[in-house]
């Protein structure tokens, strides 16, 4: 008798490793299958933000932390930014060039893929509802994606929602510890959006409040749990003075505040508000929420709904948070979606064929795997810098032309940062911040939009900042009059640049 027990034993065992086997097998392919994804919508064409962090970085691992800007030829400007992610790019680009920041970015895409469906996972979410959210989320927010301080922040922000919900669920004081740490590399790294950071507590404590006061009504869709606040709350305050620990002072408390009163809010892309129906991203996003919340069997958590509609409307006040609603909402997405009964059931179906034939299991690899290959067709074609948008050519004659320590060049703010990474002192680049009154109490940032804008006359403002020599894009408006002024001379060309010498130069 004994004996036919132990060989049940023995079956049932032989039978659940199988089973994790099979698993772990799916677990890895799809992980596979994220990575290559990743891989596959990420832009090789960088960005302005990284041109100048390169010249920073180097500066940084030379003589050490500084908030002095070395950039421009402006005196006494300072930048809130700590220098940790420009002398990571500084170091990547020595090490290998482009190529080595292109790496980079993509392992950062990558991870955070791979970040993403594994907390989808450990929330006991369906494998496949886990990763066809997490290749969603992906590609809607592949253009942010970018050798930016920005792709830290992501990766931070994911880890810190997982902790979260641990401390929640276990009290273990290991995630508060975890927690800060993650505070205050994103005050390093990013510091504009530390802010953002406690902003993602509040949904927790609004569920907590839910349930304390009783507001859940009968039938309702709505759900709340009920758990002890005291960690979360301590670990809120302790990251709170996370901001102190920066090379930059108090920017982590600051500089979010002074971006959203300066000019820089009506006039950079990235912070201007989101029409939803020019997006159709946060368009289909909506409706896929709009859907699953209308069926009959849905239930959501306080947290999750509170999550999930501060993020979208974070997302429409400016266009740089939308990343935000699809990496975080994804993780609320899956969690509503497989707590709906009847879905979840089919899905458990389907991802048990997939364990079980290898067929079903190749034709969804096959499947995004020739989507990658179309996806990476377009962007192995890419170049590094795009010579119409940033003045290669031009860069190089300045170099080889000009007395640089003597020359004060007007130019455009979309491609100064290129010029700072060929060691050009610029009147401007993407830090739009610097260049305000609320960050050093200027108005560059302001005369340069009033000049390309054509609102002040240029040779006022050329005059006030002893402009030597004008870089424009052809097209601008500002080059419509100096093409025509004799007091300009016209020293170079191509096709998307032009660059004039000031011959008029008496700035008494």
């Amino acid at each position: 008798m004994k004996q036919k027990i132990y060989q049940s034993v023995d079956i049932v065992h032989t039978y659940n490793l199988k089973e994790k086997l099979i698993h772990n097998k799916i677990y890895i392919i799809l992980n596979l299958l994220i990575i290559l994804f990743s891989l596959s919508i990420v832009n090789k064409t960088l960005q302005n933000d990284t041109f100048f962090s390169i010249p920073i970085g180097n500066y940084v691992l030379q003589n050490g932390a500084t908030t002095q800007d070395q950039l421009t030829w402006h005196d006494n400007l300072k930048f809130e930014h700590s220098g940790e992610f420009s002398s990571l790019m500084a170091i990547l680009y020595n090490l290998a060039g482009f190529n080595g920041i292109y790496c980079f970015t993509l392992i950062m895409t990558a991870l955070i893929g791979l970040v993403l469906f594994y907390i989808l996972i450990k929330s006991k979410n369906n494998i496949l509802i886990s990763f066809f959210t997490t290749i969603t989320a992906l590609y809607f927010g592949r253009d942010s994606f970018v050798a930016r301080a920005q792709i830290v922040s992501y990766l931070m922000f994911l880890i810190e929602i997982y902790l979260i919900e641990k401390l929640i669920q276990t009290q273990r004081k290991t995630y508060c510890l975890s927690l800060v740490i993650v505070c205050i590399i994103i005050a390093n790294f990013h510091a504009s959006v530390w802010p953002m950071y406690f902003i993602l507590f509040l949904p927790y404590i609004a569920e907590f409040i839910f349930k304390k006061l009783k507001l859940e009504m009968p039938k309702s869709k709505l759900i709340a749990e009920e758990f002890p606040l005291k960690l979360l709350i301590i670990t809120m305050i302790l990251a709170g003075f996370s901001g102190l620990c920066t090379p930059s002072g108090i920017a982590p408390y600051t500089d979010m505040i002074k971006v959203i009163s300066g000019i820089s809010m009506t006039f950079i892309s990235e912070l201007e508000r989101v029409k939803i129906i020019e997006n159709y991203g946060m368009l289909i996003s909506l409706a896929m929420y709009g859907v699953v919340m209308c069926l009959h069997q849905t239930k959501i958590k306080v947290s999750d709904l509170c999550m999930a509609t501060g993020l979208f409307l974070m997302g429409l006040m400016a266009e740089r948070n939308i990343i935000f609603f699809y990496l975080i909402g994804a993780i609320v997405f899956a969690r509503i979606v497989t707590n709906i009964e009847n879905i979840n059931i089919e899905m458990d179906k389907i991802t048990q064929k997939l364990s079980h034939k290898n067929a079903y299991l190749t034709i969804l690899s096959l499947v995004i795997i020739v989507v990658c290959v179309v996806n990476y067709k377009d962007k192995i074609k890419q170049d590094f810098i795009n010579e119409n948008l940033y003045p290669v050519e031009a860069a190089e004659y300045i170099l080889e032309n000009l007395d640089i320590p003597n020359t004060r060049i007007f130019n455009h703010f979309n491609f100064g940062s290129y010029l700072e990474f060929k060691n050009i002192p610029v009147f401007i680049d993407s830090r739009s911040g610097m260049y305000c009154k609320e960050f050093n109490n200027t108005s560059i940032l302001e005369d340069w939009m009033d000049v390309s804008s054509g609102s002040v006359h240029y040779k006022e403002i050329f005059s006030k900042y002893h402009i030597t020599h004008v870089l424009l894009y052809k097209q601008e408006i500002i080059n419509t009059y100096i093409s025509n002024d004799t007091d300009y001379t016209k020293l170079y060309e191509d096709k998307n640049f032009v660059l004039y010498e000031n011959e008029a130069r008496n700035f008494s």
